[in-house]
């Protein structure tokens, strides 16, 4: 063997670093250019697992201290409940019964209308317009406090109810949909034809939201309208870690002679629903974050093909002075590795900036696991080597002679 052939390259790691920087630094708008795509991909990866994680923290939250203390019981429509419909709603001492139970804090009695009912400020109509029309829901004087909803002005008590008074509640975005933006407490309100006074404004009903987009009357005058029997339901709200013993006896408390006639919803065990919570929020950061890093591959791809382009005549004259086409790639490929790792520093540190910002604006606890900005930043890495591997495929097969010759 010749001593051409045994001798080593004598291309040390450090010189190829070197060259890498100098080629970055020698065109500062085109690696900043480019490394600004790759810093905003990483910058999207970094922000969306981080705030995935934050969410997911505050999604729990709010299960716990709402959805993990709350029971819905509905009459069955099938076999042994076929009847449901004709016991709803349970008579007070039934409802005494529920409220009775060992953990249960707050029952609600809810009934709704088949169809949207026909509301306005007054009786005179006018043809050419379209009438505003809400879901009426009948609530029981204490389903207010059981759904923790916050209510201006004094709604209605017990009497309201055994009496079927025509008075109502309805929420801000409900009376400015009427045309009633400025409507006060003993203002009146027609619904199907029927006066009724306004007993309350509803500011917000965090345990039922859907209640802020229709009008509540008293339980048992909302009969005046056709209701819709399948969504008739009672809430049962109960202390911390009480919902699934309360579940199961409840329908026994109600009508202690038919059980059958009800079916309990009990919450979703908390570690099944974190789990779920966890794969979602888990594969949505994901899909966005393999979303833009492939914007930041394509990126760093196009511009060292174009550096390549553009440097064809020093890659002959390397080549001649005998610089072998493995030298050739390797020297390509840190140039791309090189601004993928500045623009994964980059885009990591502004991703956790963002993350900050939006955690501090919403008064959250950021959650950040410090594994995500270094894996960021080897993502950037390896985004940078694999987009440099075509144009270091391309940049090795140059022969001298052909790359000597082209203009």
């Amino acid at each position: 063997m010749s001593a051409a052939r045994r001798r080593r390259s004598r291309l040390r790691i450090t010189d190829s670093l070197g060259e890498s920087w100098l080629e970055v630094t020698r065109r500062p708008g085109r690696a900043i250019m480019t490394g600004l795509g790759v810093a905003l991909s990483a910058a999207a990866i970094v922000t969306t697992l981080t705030l995935a994680a934050t969410i997911r923290f505050q999604v729990s939250d709010q299960f716990d201290a709402r959805r993990a203390t709350q029971v819905e019981l509905r009459t069955r429509t099938d076999g042994a409940g076929s009847q449901g419909a004709q016991v709803f709603p349970p008579p007070p001492q039934a409802v005494a019964r529920v409220e009775g139970l060992s953990g249960v804090e707050g029952v609600a009695v809810i009934r709704e209308t088949f169809e949207d009912q026909r509301v306005a400020i007054n009786q005179v109509a006018d043809p050419t317009a379209a009438s505003p029309r809400m879901r009426v829901y009948g609530l029981n004087a204490a389903g207010f406090d059981a759904l923790e909803a916050r209510v201006t002005g004094p709604g209605w008590d017990q009497w309201h109810d055994d009496t079927a008074q025509r008075v109502a509640v309805l929420s801000r975005a409900t009376a400015a949909a009427i045309g009633a933006g400025d409507i006060a407490v003993g203002d009146r309100l027609f619904i199907a034809g029927l006066g009724f006074t306004v007993s309350g404004i509803l500011e917000e009903a965090p345990r039922l939201p859907a209640l802020t987009n229709g009008l509540l009357v008293p339980i048992s005058t909302v009969a005046l309208f056709d209701l819709d029997t399948d969504r008739d339901r009672l809430v049962v709200v109960t202390a911390p870690g009480a919902a699934r013993q309360v579940a199961a006896v409840l329908s026994r408390a109600v009508t202690p002679n038919s059980p059958d006639t009800w079916t309990a919803y009990a919450p979703e065990d908390e570690s099944t629903l974190r789990r779920t919570v966890d794969d979602q929020l888990q594969a949505l950061s994901l899909g966005l974050g393999a979303a833009v890093l492939v914007l930041g591959v394509v990126s760093i791809g196009n511009a060292t093909l174009t550096s390549v382009m553009q440097r064809i005549h020093e890659i002959g004259l390397r080549r001649a002075l005998g610089a072998r086409p493995r030298h050739i790639a390797a020297h390509i490929l840190l140039d791309a590795a090189v601004i993928g790792t500045i623009g994964g520093i980059i885009g990591a540190t502004l991703g956790l900036t963002a993350t900050l910002a939006v955690t501090a604006t919403q008064g959250w606890v950021p959650v950040i696991d410090p594994r995500i900005p270094v894996a960021t930043i080897a993502g950037g890495i390896l985004a940078g080597v694999v987009a440099g591997v075509y144009p270091a495929r391309v940049g090795s097969r140059l022969q001298p002679t052909e790359a000597l010759r082209r203009e």
